[in-house]
């Protein structure tokens, strides 16, 4: 339930035409881009002393811009080099680490903005991906593989133009704003004049009315019929009914139908826009739109009902039955015996206070229903806030953080599927022939099940029995957490398994069953990208992030921390990434819980400077780590109400502002984390290659140079390789510069991958060649040109071209003599197909005099 949703986007965003072939044309010419991909381009004022007039492209991998006023090159600037996009009425900032460029433009500002932004975001996205990139001793390339397939070619979803921009836009921010899995794709969207909202109404439609509201969008996705009111819902006003939003399953519609016309043909609503009704049935409630173009609308919702169900038949979607019913009603109000096994957890009021919220719930539920489509409105943000009572936590968590639609947008028996054995097939480790693979698949399994004793200590549910450090027996709660662990691990094999993410999922499970339980986490993860990523991008972006909003809220306990020499990290990457359980009181983890679950993560914020702020008078006396984390440590301090008090009445966040700091953030920890990998790189290299340090620096710009937006984790495509092997090996024969040839080479290089190569593959590929020995040379040369990669023989008139690369390379890195064999000649002295042995034996020894290693400082170009 993204409630604080402020300015997210605005998805009816029309979109100009794309550019012409012909602006592609010049700007190819202009800038020497072949094969660059041009979004956009705009007339454009570039102000360098004094504004020079001319034209802004925008394309999928750079900023430019050209003016016959400036004598000097043309501007071009890399997304990858960008720190900062800003605008104002009339102007476009767009800042890097050395410079900031301003283009004065005095139309399409917005629209400008908006798509820089876009480009940007997607080429940090890249970078993210790519910011572990160091390639193993275990993962170098090996020449031979019987499974490599010819026509393999580079997978990059390269940009096409703004409309595709626009569109992956608008679905992502659909998702975001409703929480979706990012696996639905958004088909239509409406305009709402006015809607009625009737739990349990007839089957004309007419009930008691609980809900009127003004003006809204209708979003109709796969799987999903969404409204959201045009005012946000977090700016509170009198009548709170203008800021509802809706999420129907399609599953749960049972019924489309258009009203009969009133006397007078129409309806006119309240902001004077003729429309017609529209209603909507589900299994408790009902609707009523009123809409424009009532018959384009029916029909959409009608096709889209049908898809579903064809797709739900045929893949048996669904979700379990408790989830679907009316929950409000069949929550008893009861304790469970796990969660108060330790009373001393809570406050003696506990219970008392969870009654009283728990009537006004039932209140909330009676005005907006109680059932998945129930309407979420600031008022059921302001309870979650308070706290929801124990025996509802479990029916409000799935609710409120939508994990039900992830579970919808599943097979009906996904989870039994993960957790059975014969169909997860990732744990069975001899079926890897990769020992990178089968060792990363022993990491995750002995990782789980090393935390699994650790998580929620104090629980009943989660305790063990044992004799000399040997388990004895287990509880129920403890094999219930590995199969969910175990379930994810094999949902999102790039995440695996984080440390903490067993606590969390432990604390699930005491309120609701294995399967709900790996949905909740499904939706947690997705809340929070690239937290437990293997970088941990998102954590050490969020961290920056809670420095700087330390330094502006709490300023003396700021420089205190700095003054004794502590790192926020310390503090906070265990408090975000184990949700501030079991850092606070387990009473206070529930409020959290419940609140991050509505709000997203930056509750995390908010909670992080309100525990600061309650400890604030004994931090600015603590003088090291030591002392700093066990005043923190204290829990006796931490109220549950002056927690919330501070974390959201004190520390209310902008969220369009908390967004562009993120982003922000978000860079410098890219570029930071991919500095680090690249020291890392350069001196794993340098053991194992001829290359000098400056000489693979100056390689591996050459290498990132060449890199795009649509490059992922940090590699190649195979045009962009041969580009720039051919520059690196500037003495390579045109005669085998063949397509096939090429993507042979392409290969080999690439290998195990196939479809992308990296920077240590690269290197360790071009090392072999211009600093490789002979058997290097003929190894290369004969995979190149054999009969196939599974094939022990070579051709006649491959083994002539080969041989001619062959000795091409001795000449060029050994400096000695070329000799050139003609056709007629190889027929004559070699058979028609040709062993590797035999390839081996036959290039004679009298020719190939030993080779002279070149000195460091002599330039691999040559």
């Amino acid at each position: 339930m993204n409630v604080g949703a402020k300015g997210i986007m605005d998805i009816s965003t029309e979109v100009p035409a794309a550019a012409s072939q012909e602006e592609l044309n010049v700007m190819e010419k202009k800038f020497n881009l072949p094969n660059e991909t041009l979004v956009a381009t705009y007339p454009a004022a570039y102000w360098l002393k004094f504004p020079r007039t001319g034209i802004m492209y925008i394309s999928g991998n750079y900023v430019a811009f050209s003016s016959p006023m400036m004598t000097g090159a043309n501007l071009l600037v890399p997304f990858r080099e960008i720190t900062k996009i800003s605008k104002t009425e009339a102007q476009v900032d767009v800042h890097t680490a050395k410079q900031v460029h301003t283009f004065g433009v005095l139309f399409n500002t917005q629209e400008i903005d908006t798509l820089l932004h876009q480009l940007w975001k997607r080429a940090m996205d890249n970078m993210g991906k790519s910011a572990n990139f160091v390639k193993k001793e275990s993962e170098k390339r090996r020449y031979k593989d019987d499974s490599i397939n010819l026509d393999t070619q580079g997978e990059y979803s390269s940009v096409q133009s703004k409309e595709e921009m626009q569109a992956i836009t608008r679905n992502e921010n659909f998702c975001q704003l409703f929480q979706l899995p990012l696996t639905e794709t958004l088909f239509h969207e409406f305009p709402v004049t006015q809607l009625c909202y009737l739990p349990l109404a007839n089957e004309n439609g007419r009930g008691n009315v609980t809900v009127v509201t003004r003006g809204g969008n209708l979003y109709l996705s796969t799987s999903f019929l969404c409204f959201h009111s045009r005012i946000a819902m977090h700016d509170h006003s009198e009548n709170e009914s203008e800021h509802l939003t809706f999420i129907i399953p399609l599953k749960e519609i049972k019924k489309a139908k258009k009203s009969k016309k009133t006397p007078t043909g129409y309806f006119v609503s309240s902001l004077g826009i003729v429309s017609d009704e529209l209603l909507l049935f589900t299994t408790t409630s009902a609707f009523r739109f009123l809409v424009v173009n009532r018959e384009t609308v029916f029909a959409k919702i009608v096709e889209c009902c049908k898809e579903f169900r064809k797709q739900s038949t045929e893949r048996e979607l669904g979700v379990s039955p408790a989830i679907l019913n009316n929950f409000g009603s069949s929550m008893a109000h009861r304790f469970d015996g796990h969660v108060l096994s330790n009373k001393s957890q809570f406050s003696e009021d506990f219970y008392e206070r969870n009654i009283k919220i728990a009537k006004k719930f039932n209140k909330y539920f009676l005005k907006f229903g109680s059932s998945l489509v129930m309407a979420r409105s600031p008022s059921l943000l302001r309870l979650i806030q308070t706290g929801i009572p124990l025996w509802m936590k479990g029916y409000m968590w799935q609710f409120i953080s939508n994990s039900f639609a992830f579970q919808l947008t599943h097979e009906k028996n996904y989870y039994e599927s993960l957790v059975n054995k014969q169909h997860q097939s990732w744990l069975d480790i001899s079926k890897f022939a990769d020992g990178t693979k089968r060792d990363e698949v022993t990491r995750v399994l002995d990782e789980i099940e090393r935390d699994l004793h650790r998580s929620l200590p104090k629980q009943s549910y989660f305790m063990i029995e044992s004799e000399n450090g040997e388990v004895v027996t287990e509880s129920e709660g403890i094999s219930k957490l590995r199969r969910v662990l175990h379930a994810f691990a094999a949902h999102n094999p790039e995440i695996g398994y984080c440390q903490s993410m067993n606590i969390i999922v432990a604390s699930l499970l005491l309120f609701v069953g294995e399967e709900e339980a790996f949905y909740l986490l499904c939706s947690i993860i997705q809340k929070v990208p690239d937290y437990y990523e293997k970088n941990m991008l998102g954590s050490i972006v969020d961290i920056n992030l809670f420095g700087q909003l330390i330094e502006r809220h709490l300023n003396p306990v700021w420089l205190n921390l700095k003054k004794s020499r502590v790192e926020i990290s310390l503090i906070a990457l265990p408090w975000f990434l184990t949700l501030f359980i079991g850092y606070v009181p387990w009473e206070v983890s529930l409020r959290i819980l419940d609140c991050f679950l509505s709000e997203g993560p930056n509750i995390l914020l908010q909670v992080g400077l309100a525990v600061l702020k309650i400890h604030s008078e004994d931090l600015l006396k603590a003088s090291d780590i030591v002392s700093v984390t066990g005043v923190l440590s204290s829990k006796a301090q931490l109220d549950v109400e002056i927690l919330c008090k501070y974390a959201f009445e004190e520390f209310t966040l902008d969220y369009e502002e908390i967004n562009r700091l993120r982003t922000f953030h978000r860079y410098k920890a890219i570029q930071e984390l991919q500095q680090r990998n690249k020291v890392q790189m350069m001196h794993y290299l340098r053991k194992t290659v001829h290359f000098t340090i400056p000489q693979l620096e100056t390689m591996y710009k050459d290498f990132t140079d060449n890199l795009t937006i649509d490059c992922t984790d940090h590699c190649l495509s195979m045009d962009q390789f041969l580009k720039l092997f051919f520059r690196h090996v500037a003495f390579w024969p045109n005669s085998v510069k063949s397509p096939l040839n090429n993507r042979r080479l392409f290969i080999l290089f690439a290998y195990p991958q196939n479809r992308a190569l990296s920077f240590t593959q690269y290197i360790s590929s071009l090392d072999k060649i211009l600093r490789g020995v002979q058997s290097d040379h003929q190894q290369l040369v004969f995979d190149l040109y054999s009969d196939g990669f599974n094939s022990k023989t070579i051709s006649r008139q491959n083994f002539s071209i080969g041989l001619q690369l062959y000795l091409t390379l001795q000449y060029n890195t050994n400096n000695w003599f070329s000799i050139y064999i003609p056709m007629d000649l190889t027929q004559k002295l070699f058979p028609a197909k040709t062993s590797r042995s035999d390839f081996n034996c036959t290039l004679p020894s009298n020719i190939t005099p030993t080779p002279k290693p070149l000195r460091d400082s002599e330039n691999p170009n040559t």
